[in-house]
């Protein structure tokens, strides 16, 4: 009797357990999606679709839009691992990276700053941060960026290929940022597109065995430009949705702006 007496007690204890765990991860999915909530009212003069869909309860992928007098920064990046510690460290990241953008209009500047802010959590959790800030201003025709080793970042003009917008840093957490620098691209307002999203795209595998690729993203994107940016998003997703095998096992991420 007593040994059937403890053994209800744990797993009552641990029926408690899950419970709670469970009510936290609904939490914590809750202010995730609060943070990724496209601000479009700071950001007047931009046509921006953006969603972010994550393969458990919370994610690791971001994006925050930055509005600023004359421009508009667009920060997207991925962290390295999954589940909650990835979601705490994604919230500490956006809550940094939108206070340092408004003191630090350069973008290999902000990532600095942004890395001297979480590197001893990084270090601490053995994560690692990919990470693209671009800044579009289209009084000057420009669009300047620093990208922290993000693959998926791409300028699609609106009579040409895309261009990819290559890594000028490893990721946060990775390698020597001392030598972190930005780039900068012309930019045709009101007709280019900024298009970053996250490898969930490419990497999505299909009933045949073959990867989605990105390709495919850009292929998407390219036919659909005419329409306004959140309808791309949508065609986006739908379209990788029905290539898929199955359920995602990686969180899947698109920005995209016009302005």
């Amino acid at each position: 009797q007593v040994g059937a007496a403890i053994e209800n007690a744990r797993l009552v204890e641990g029926e408690r357990r899950r419970v709670r765990l469970d009510t936290e991860l609904l939490l914590a999915r809750d202010i995730q999606a609060a943070l990724l909530q496209p601000q479009t009212a700071h950001v007047r003069g931009a046509d921006v679709g953006a969603r972010t869909r994550s393969a458990d309860e919370v994610g690791g992928d971001f994006y925050k839009l930055i509005g600023m007098r004359d421009a508009v920064g667009v920060l997207v990046g991925d962290v390295s691992s999954h589940g909650l510690a990835a979601a705490l460290l994604m919230a500490h990241v956006i809550a940094a990276a939108g206070i340092i953008a408004q003191s630090a209009r350069e973008p290999e500047r902000a990532l600095r700053r942004l890395f001297e802010g979480i590197g001893d959590e990084l270090a601490r959790t053995e994560m690692h941060v990919s990470i693209f800030y671009g800044i579009i201003d289209p009084r000057r025709g420009t669009l300047r960026y620093a990208n922290a080793g993000h693959p998926q970042a791409f300028l699609v003009p609106a009579d040409r290929a895309p261009i990819r917008l290559p890594a000028t840093a490893p990721p946060l957490g990775l390698g020597d940022l001392r030598l972190l620098k930005g780039e900068q691209m012309p930019w045709q307002a009101g007709r280019d597109l900024l298009c970053v999203f996250s490898d969930g795209f490419p990497e999505t595998v299909g009933a045949n065995g073959e990867r989605y690729g990105e390709e495919r993203v850009l292929s998407v994107v390219r036919r659909n430009t005419a329409l306004p940016t959140p309808r791309i998003v949508d065609a986006a997703f739908a379209d990788v949705e029905a290539w898929a095998a199955g359920p995602a096992d990686d969180d899947r991420t698109m920005v995209l702006v016009r302005r």
